[in-house]
Formats: structure tokens, C-alpha cells, sequence
């Protein structure tokens, strides 16, 4: 008969609890039931096996036997016959004394490994000397915990994180605690003062479904983070470190299930956090304390839903697949795209992410601080094209402390990406990938050494369908920073310190022609940069030799706003701040192909607009206007309007081009009043000059003298 055991004591967190499923799984298909299968529901461990509640207590009880687990190339683990360790000599000495014939594979791996901690001795061997020769000479039974431990690979060893440098965690070695806690589960201590298997029943009892019991002080390392005691751990006095020797012993057999095939497989490439299986670099990102804690890494731990047995579990964590572009990914931000992207391997729902936070002096501890899910969401492939710049700006150094604070707020945004992955998601990381360059081109020393350029490379046609959000706020900044010319350089050349060379953007030896994007409000900035645009324009036209009256400050390209967008704009009914955010973030992309790209709010086929903008915007658009005799007429500007505008010359303005329409013959008959009537409730200059910037759809610039027309006489 099978049986789905639900052990409520076994649960995906703190990692201690998670690995201890993980041992139980492993040990009952290797000893007991071969057919045994484990699975996730929701936060607790299911086993499904032929056993009973009963039969798996007694199984543990009198038949289970622990792994040998001995670490003879620390110096702590008790085989140093000399030194300040008598307790690890002694927890040596116990297994090694004891008769129980389940420990017998135990002893004879603790007798081989005396003879190579003399050897080591003898021959001053370097600790990956020793564990070669650990991995030669002992028992097969005993490699996985070599292999859990140390990853040799062909260069130099690594040390999985999750049992510290090696099988110890500063003076706690783990080793020396696993043989401790077997010799209290089979009462191998001489001074036990209970019935031996009783006292083991009830701490098992616990341990597979938490039922209340006494707990031995002894410390639990950086597995359960609520029971190392220490400092603010009781009300009066620091409480000890409490551990249930079951939980110990069951959680060590569940680490060795997190063994390596990645060095091996990759050879000398295999270097750092890829050659462990879901372990990678620390992302300080995604928890509270991120700021202010030291990291040694992180440790996603996988929890699937289909039952699996211990070897299916065993295979896919052994091979620790978190694929990013191609590649295993290295650091906690990678490796949550990689579960967006499906770069984690099937049947994995999601992980829980334990990010080992230096506590306590040099303590370690491995604190969950969070569960992804593993879901695609396509829009976090984009993410990828930052990859190269960003990399070049955390490898460069003597960083200044602004920079590593923008590059940890990029790392924040990316990791939210990867959670949500929704447009807000993907705006705020471009926003600050948009900071972050800002404060790069102003450490002109730092970006010289590092060769740090602006940004380039993102397609606008690939990022807009993931981050328009169809507000007003989002067409208006998209519509602001889509102008440009036929060379490409437009308003991003303007208010920032950036030229073009080539077509790709650099660094301007000058300053931005317009300052303050990051300190003075948009509408400002877009104000002003209506008037750099204008002397811009009406120069190279003195130096081409172009004649007329007047100039034409309209870029070539640039999306079109819709007339009701704009009519908030003006109103000052837009979130300008937010406006602000967008337009500092769309600035980054390469707005090339795009130009059809049509956004959210669909412009009105009637949207009534301020009259002041209907009459000045056929001036500064560039685009002629059909006249009823079917010729074509294009107004233009005069050089001092954009500047009469921010200083609130509007009626000033409003005058000069009625007198230019009546020139044009476009109206013929005007009421004298009219431009004090207009001026009165018009806009503010800033919000006026600013607006026309903004490119109409073509078919509105003669709708816009038509509708001027109605509105005035």
C-alpha cells in the first residue's frame, strides 16, 4: 500500500528544514524503499512510499544507517590527536568505540582517514592534496560528503557555500557536530541520562512532525537562523544555540545531495559559484538588510511538485541547470531571469532564495529571504542587451560610492523585472539604468579608465511593448524623445552631455547644451530646450545659406502625440515628475524603424486643443499647410518666440503670428482684441514653448488653422 506521508516537520525553510526532506528522501530510497517518491505541497515535504508514520519512525529508529561523514583535511575534525580540539577528538573516539554494526562502514572510513590525516602530516600536504586523497582511498559511501564539501576542479578546489570552506563554518566543523548528534540519536554517550531510544523517538517524532520536545544545546551552524541564539535571543540573558540531533544528522545527509557534476563537465572553466550545483554570487538585492550585510552567496533551493525519486531529485540538482543567455548564471540576478526565461529545468515550480549573511562576526547564517517563481515572462529577455554595459561598469575600479549605488539600484530593478516583469517593472529599470549612465559621464576620470560609454543598442521596436503602459504620460515622453534628425542626434544630444560619432552615442567633451534634467522640472527643460533647438537650427541655416524668413525648429522624426494628450499636457493635468522618470528613460533607446508605432490614448478626431497652441503649432512643425486653392504653405517662426514664451510673453507672441497669417492670406478679417482675448487663458510659456516640440499627426496641422479659424473670430 503507498502512502503519502505529509511531514509537516519538514518544511522549505530555513534551509536546515529543507535539506532535512532532502536526507529523508535520499536515505529511504537508498535503504528502505526504492519506489519512494517526495514532492512539494506548497511549504511542506509529502513522501510517498510504501511505509507508514510507524514503519518510517521504526526504520530510523533501528535500522538506518548514517553516512560516514569525516573531514580529515580540517584540522578541527578531530583526527589532530594534539591540539585545542578535544571535543572533535572525542566525538571521533565515540563512533570509533562504539559496537552498533550500523556504524560499521562509519568506523572503517574513520580508521582510513586517521591514516591520511598522518600522511597529510608527514608530507605537508595542501589541503586539496588531502582531499584527493580522501576521494582515492576512502569508501564509496563516504565521497558524497567529499563531494558535497569540495569541488576539485582542475585549477584549484571551490568550497560550497552551503557548508561553509570546506565542512566547517568557522570553528564549528560539520563533521565533528554530525558524528556529536549520531551519538545522541543512538546513545552512544556514556553520561545520556535517558532510556536511549525513547529520548531518539521523541526527537524524531518532532523532527518529522514537529511535535513539542526537548532540544540539545549545541550549535545548529548556519542552517536555522531562529535557533543560534546570541544577542536580543531572550528576554534577560542571550539564550543557547538549541538543535534537535534528528534535525543535524537528517539535514547533513540532505547537503550531500547538492553534489557537483558542473566542474567536471566544464573542465577548467568551471570556476567560482557555476561549479555548484544552485548556488551563485550574491545579488545584494531583494531583502531589507541587502544594504548593510556581508555576503558569502546565495543558494536558490529548488522546490518541485511532481513526486520525484531521491536519484530524478539528485540528477537535476547535480546538474544545478540555471541557464541566462546561453550560459549558467553566476550571480542571484541571473539566476532569477533564468527562472523568467525558463533557463531552470522543467518540473522546478519555483525556489526558495537563501542569501548566507555574514552575522555574528565571522558566523555565517542562511537566511530565506524569498520565493521566485518559476515563470516565462518573455519581456525579461530584453533585460539581456544591458548585460555588456553594465558588466563593464562593476568590473571597473576604484568606482566612486555613487556609482556602486547606482549599479546596486540597476540590480534592484533587475531583480524586480524578473519577479514581476510587468511595464512598471521595465520602466523603473530603465529609469535608473538611465540614472546610473548619468553618473557615469559626470566621473569623466572613472569612465576614461574604465572606457565606459553611454548607452546603446536597445531597440525601441523590441522594448515598447514592454513598458508602454497607454497613459497620456507614456505617448507625451515618447513623443519627446523620439525627435531627432535624419543623423540621428536629437533632444538626447541636447540635455545631455552626449554627441554622436559615427551614429553611436559619446561622451561630449562640453556640457549638455540644456543642464538640469535630473534637478529642474521637465516642462522647464523642454522649454529650454525649444529655444537651444531654434538658435541650433537657425544657424545652420545662416552657414547652408537657406533664405526666407523666420526658422523651422521641427525635428525630422519623432512620434506623433495624440491632440488629447497634448491638451492635458498644456492643462497641466499630466503626473509631470513621472513624465519626467519616462522621458529620462526612453531617451536610452534606439528609436530608429519606430516611427509607426502608434501608443495609447488614440488621438480624437475632434479634441479640442487651447487656441493659443492651434495657432502657434503650424509654425514650429514643419509640416505644410494645404491651402483652398490647393497649394502648399509652410509657416515659420521667428527666432525670438521661444524665448518671448518662457519669459510669458504670449499676447507678444500670439500678435506676430496673426500679422504672419494675414500675410500668408489665411485670415483675412481679425478682431483687433484677439490676442490679449487668447493670451488671457492660455497656458504657461514653459508648458506652451515646451509643447511645441511635439509632432501632430500630418492630417492635423491643417485642421489646426481650420479650428484657430473658428475659435478667434
Amino acid at each position: 500500500m503507498v502512502n503519502a506521508l505529509v511531514l509537516s516537520g519538514c518544511r522549505t525553510e530555513p534551509l536546515g528544514s529543507y535539506l532535512k526532506a532532502l536526507g529523508i528522501l535520499r536515505i529511504i530510497g537508498a535503504q528502505a524503499d526504492t519506489r519512494a517518491r517526495g514532492h512539494w505541497h506548497g511549504d511542506t515535504f509529502v513522501l510517498t512510499t510504501d511505509l507508514s508514520n510507524e514503519s518510517l519512525a521504526e526504520f530510523f529508529l533501528d535500522i538506518y544507517r548514517p553516512t560516514p561523514v569525516i573531514s580529515p583535511w580540517n584540522k578541527g575534525s578531530g583526527f589532530a590527536k594534539e591540539g585545542k580540539s578535544p571535543g572533535a577528538v572525542a566525538a571521533v573516539g565515540v563512533i570509533e568505540a562504539s559496537s552498533d554494526e550500523r556504524l560499521a562502514a562509519y568506523r572503517a572510513a574513520i580508521t582510513i582517514g586517521e591514516q591520511i590525516y598522518a600522511d597529510m602530516v608527514a608530507n605537508d600536504w595542501e589541503k586539496s592534496a588531502t582531499v584527493k586523497a580522501c576521494r582515492e582511498r576512502l569508501p564509496d559511501l563516504a565521497l558524497p560528503w567529499i563531494d558535497a564539501s569540495v569541488v576539485l576542479a582542475q585549477t584549484k578546489e571551490i568550497y560550497p557555500p552551503m557548508l561553509g570552506t570546506g565542512g566547517n563554518d568557522g570553528r564549528l566543523d560539520f563533521s565533528v557536530a554530525y558524528m556529536g548528534r549520531v551519538a545522541d540519536i543512538l546513545g552512544l554517550k556514556k553520561k545520556q541520562k535517558t532510556p536511549a531510544r525513547p529520548q531518539s523517538a521523541e526527537w524524531l517524532a518532532a523532527a518529522l512532525f514537529e511535535t513539542p520536545t526537548a532540544l540539545v544545546a549545541e550549535s545548529t551552524g548556519q542552517f536555522s537562523p531562529g535557533a543560534t541564539g546570541g544577542a536580543n535571543s531572550g528576554p534577560v540573558v542571550p539564550a543557547p544555540s538549541l538543535v534537535n540531533p534528528w534535525d543535524w544528522v537528517l539535514l547533513i545527509e540532505g547537503s550531500m545531495v547538492f553534489v557537483s557534476a558542473a566542474a567536471r563537465r566544464m573542465g577548467s572553466d568551471a570556476g567560482g559559484r557555476a561549479a555548484i550545483p544552485f548556488t551563485s554570487d550574491s545579488s545584494p538585492t531583494g531583502y531589507g538588510s541587502s544594504a548593510t550585510e556581508g555576503s558569502r552567496g546565495e543558494i536558490w533551493a529548488p522546490v518541485w511538485c511532481n513526486a520525484s525519486s531521491a536519484a530524478e531529485v539528485g540528477r537535476f540538482i547535480e546538474e544545478g541547470r540555471m541557464t541566462w543567455k546561453g550560459k549558467q548564471g553566476r550571480s542571484g540576478v541571473d539566476f532569477a531571469r533564468a527562472a523568467a526565461s525558463l533557463g531552470a529545468d522543467r518540473g522546478i515550480s519555483g525556489f526558495v532564495r537563501h542569501a548566507l549573511l555574514e552575522r555574528n562576526g565571522l558566523s555565517t547564517t542562511a537566511v530565506p529571504v524569498g520565493f521566485v517563481t518559476v515563470k516565462e515572462r518573455p519581456q525579461v529577455a530584453l533585460t539581456g542587451d544591458l548585460d555588456r554595459w553594465l558588466q563593464r561598469i562593476r568590473r571597473a575600479k576604484n568606482a566612486p560610492a555613487s556609482i556602486e549605488g547606482g549599479i546596486a539600484a540597476v540590480q534592484r530593478c533587475l531583480f524586480d523585472v524578473a519577479r514581476q516583469g510587468d511595464s512598471k517593472a521595465m520602466q523603473g529599470l530603465l529609469y535608473e539604468v538611465a540614472g546610473l549612465e548619468h553618473l557615469a559621464g559626470r566621473a569623466r576620470r572613472f569612465r576614461a579608465d574604465a572606457d565606459i560609454r553611454p548607452v546603446a543598442g536597445l531597440a525601441a521596436v523590441d522594448w515598447l511593448p514592454a513598458i508602454d503602459d497607454g497613459t497620456a504620460e507614456f505617448q507625451i515622453a515618447a513623443a519627446f524623445a523620439t525627435l531627432r534628425d535624419s543623423d540621428g542626434t536629437g533632444l538626447r544630444e541636447i540635455v545631455c552631455p552626449i554627441s554622436r560619432k559615427g551614429g553611436s552615442p559619446e561622451w561630449s567633451i562640453a556640457p549638455e547644451p540644456v543642464p538640469g534634467l535630473t534637478t529642474a522640472p521637465i516642462v522647464c527643460v523642454f522649454a529650454a530646450a525649444l529655444v537651444r533647438r531654434t538658435v541650433i537650427v537657425a544657424s545652420r541655416d545662416r552657414q547652408g545659406g537657406t533664405r526666407g524668413v523666420g526658422v523651422q525648429p521641427a525635428f525630422s522624426y519623432g512620434l506623433s502625440a495624440a491632440r488629447g494628450s497634448i491638451t492635458r499636457f498644456l492643462a497641466s493635468d499630466l503626473d509631470e515628475d513621472r513624465l519626467g522618470s519616462l522621458f529620462r528613460s526612453l531617451l536610452l533607446l534606439d528609436w530608429r524603424s519606430t516611427d509607426s508605432y502608434k501608443s495609447s490614448p488614440v488621438e480624437e478626431e475632434f479634441e479640442i486643443t487651447p487656441p493659443v497652441w492651434a495657432l502657434l503649432a503650424p509654425f514650429f512643425h514643419g509640416r505644410p499647410i494645404e491651402m483652398p486653392s490647393g497649394t502648399e504653405l509652410t509657416l515659420r517662426a521667428e527666432g525670438s518666440w521661444p524665448g518671448m514664451l518662457r519669459s510669458d510673453h504670449i499676447a507678444e507672441v500670439v500678435d506676430a503670428a496673426l500679422r504672419r497669417y494675414r500675410v500668408a492670406r489665411i485670415f483675412p478679417v481679425f478682431d483687433r482684441g484677439v490676442a490679449q482675448r487668447i493670451s488671457k487663458n492660455a497656458p504657461s510659456g514653459d508648458h506652451l514653448a515646451a509643447a511645441l516640440l511635439l509632432r501632430s499627426a500630418p492630417r492635423s496641422i491643417s485642421r489646426l488653422v481650420q479650428q484657430s479659424s473658428y475659435q478667434l473670430q
